[in-house]
Order: structure tokens, then sequence, then C-alpha cells
């Protein structure tokens, strides 16, 4: 009965990856939900349970996605630089207050072509929007949390940052030059709400791209450093491994601090703290982007709470004394997969995919 199931979700994955994100949860292996152990006080629906923000321990959540500015341009526009920190800086406070419909609006005029955005009118509410956790941190108060959440999520392949790398806006007298063009980069996102309120005043100076997140290091390591961005917002991991010693680029500081989110059939579950995280042990949880800034993000909040856990590939079977750690597409999130015990995922899926309790 088991190979069944398996099989059974197995093929449904494959066509529920075809379908939207809000396509209803099938039910045809609800059954199998019900004789493999699953929690079924909540049917095929599934709940926020978990913040792997709050989770991680610190106030406010951890460094995800930094913005660095190119070393030539600080050096030569001192004044411009610290004036786009002093904007950056009041990121958080429009979000709280602006329509979604203006946000939207912003970043949709400066998507790729082609690019399906992230957010849209459906899937962007005002909890969306805080649950992305966007609040600009210079970065020297960053430093030593950027240090810590790359030892963490990397361990002994974290890679050093330099103190160069870390800028410190520097004193400068109010008729320094200022720059004819500025190039931004940002992957679609939770990183592009960052930049919200500048791409609405539209500088005639500034052309802002918002680009799929898979390209945006590409905008930073051209060998032709003319055609690099001159702002650019990347994952907290990357910026340090390609931008780390400071020769070229610097960290401004984070802009979000983690958008990750727990989801469970459960409507009573609460992965509030590393003793209820056990539950998870013996049971698989899939997790959108595990061998990138998801995964990594789990696995620390995992270790830190000494939870043992194993990678599952190639249909391995699972560890009864593990948390089962599984790969899956951003479409998988049905609930009706009878495997998973819980998903990782980030915003704004894990809203649209959630029911409310």
């Amino acid at each position: 009965m088991r190979k069944e199931c398996y099989k059974m979700s197995k093929k449904f994955i494959a066509k529920l990856s075809a379908c939207v994100l809000a396509a209803a949860c099938a039910v045809s292996v609800a059954a199998c939900s019900k004789e493999e152990g699953g929690t079924t006080d909540g049917g095929d629906k599934l709940y926020i349970t978990g913040s792997l923000q709050a989770l991680y321990g610190e106030e406010g959540g951890y460094p995800q996605a930094v913005i660095v500015a190119k070393k030539s341009f600080t050096e030569q526009y001192p004044a411009y630089t610290n004036q786009f920190i002093a904007k950056l800086n009041n990121a958080d406070a429009y979000l709280k207050n602006a329509a979604a419909s203006e946000i939207i609006s912003s970043i949709s005029g400066k998507l790729t072509e082609g690019l399906t955005p992230a957010f849209n009118a459906k899937n962007l509410t005002a909890e969306v929007v805080k649950n992305c956790n966007v609040k600009f941190i210079a970065a020297q108060t960053e430093k030593e949390n950027v240090k810590t959440v790359l030892k963490g999520m990397m361990g002994a392949n974290a890679p050093e940052t330099a103190d160069a790398f870390y800028y410190t806006p520097s004193e400068v007298n109010e008729d320094s030059a200022t720059p004819e063009k500025v190039t931004v980069y940002s992957p679609d996102g939770a990183p592009a709400l960052a930049l919200a309120e500048m791409i609405k005043e539209n500088s005639e100076i500034v052309s802002y791209h918002v680009v799929d997140a898979s390209t945006i290091q590409t905008y930073v390591n051209n060998a032709d450093e003319t055609k690099n961005a001159d702002f650019c917002i990347l994952p907290v991991n990357a910026a340090a491994k390609l931008l780390g010693k400071g020769e070229k680029y610097q960290m401004l500081g984070t802009v979000t601090h983690g958008n990750l989110f727990i989801l469970s059939k459960g409507k009573t579950d609460d992965f509030k703290d590393g003793e209820a995280l056990k539950a998870l042990i013996g049971k698989q949880v899939g997790v959108v982007q595990l061998p990138n800034v998801p995964g990594m993000v789990l696995k620390m909040i995992l270790k830190k709470y000494e939870i043992p856990f194993l990678v599952i590939e190639n249909e391995a079977d699972a560890a009864a004394d593990k948390v089962n750690l599984v790969a899956i597409s951003g479409a998988a999130q049905g609930g009706a997969d009878s495997r998973f015990g819980a998903f990782v995922v980030a915003e704004p899926l894990a809203t649209l995919r959630s029911s409310a309790k």
C-alpha cells in the first residue's frame, strides 16, 4: 500500500506542477494520508505553523538579502551614495502604508521583459508585505550578524568577508559630484520591495531593473566593469562569495531578513521552538530551493537545536531518527502528498498556499 501511495503521490505532483499555484488540493490520495499516519485535522489544507525567522532566535530575523554598491561609484559619488542609503532607510515605513496596487505598479514597470512577477494583485497583501521582512540595516551594524549567518548556513565553506566589504558612509560636502546615470538591479520577489518607493519617485538619472533571481549575479561579475550595476541586491551568501574582499563592491547594508515559513496540515501545529521542531523527526519536509538559501537556513536552524537531518535524494528511504529534507518545486505545495509532514516555502507562496487558522 505504501508503494502504491507513493506512486500516486509522484504522479500527482507531476500533474500539479503544470497548474497554477492557486489550484485546489486534490483529494485522490487522502486515504493514503490517513494510512501513513498523516495529520488529518486540517484535511488537505495547509496552515502556516512556523517561522524560520522566529526560530533563528534573533529579533528581526537573519540577514538574507543585501545591497551592494560598486566601490568606484561610492568613491566618486559619496554624497549620492549616502542619499541613496537614506532613501533605503525609509523602505519599511513606506511599505507599511503604501497600497498594494502602488507597489505592484512600481515594480512591474521595471521587470525584465517576459518575466512573470512574483507579486500581483491577488497575492500581495499587507500580511505578505509584513512577512517579507523588509528593513534596511547599515553594513557596519550588520557586520557581525552577516558573518554569523554565513557561518551558520555554510559552515567551513563560509567565505571570509574583509572589513573593506562593509561600507562606512563618508562625511562629504553638499556640492559633491552627482552622477549622470545610475543603474540599480534587484531580483524579483521580496528584495525588490525595498526599492518600490525609490522606483515610484521616477528619477531621471536612475535606471531600475528587476530581473530573474537566477541571473542576478551576472550584474556584478561581468569582466567589463562598465557593464556591472552601480547598486545591486544579492543573497547574502552570493554577495559574500563573489564580493567579500571589498575590492570591487561594498555592502551598504541588509534589506531583507527572512521570509521563510513552515506549512503543515496540522491546524494546531506550532513549531515555535527547537523542542517543537523535533516532531518532524522521522517525517519528510519538502523544501523549495533546498540547495540554496531556504535549504541552508533550515539546516542552520536544525543544527542550532541539535536536530539531526538527512537530505533525501533519488527516492532514497527516509530515516526514522532524522528530519528528512526533500527538494520540491514551487508548485508541489498541494498538501495532498502523504509523504510530507511539512513544507518550507517563501512568501508569497506561504500565504497563498495556507488556510486561515
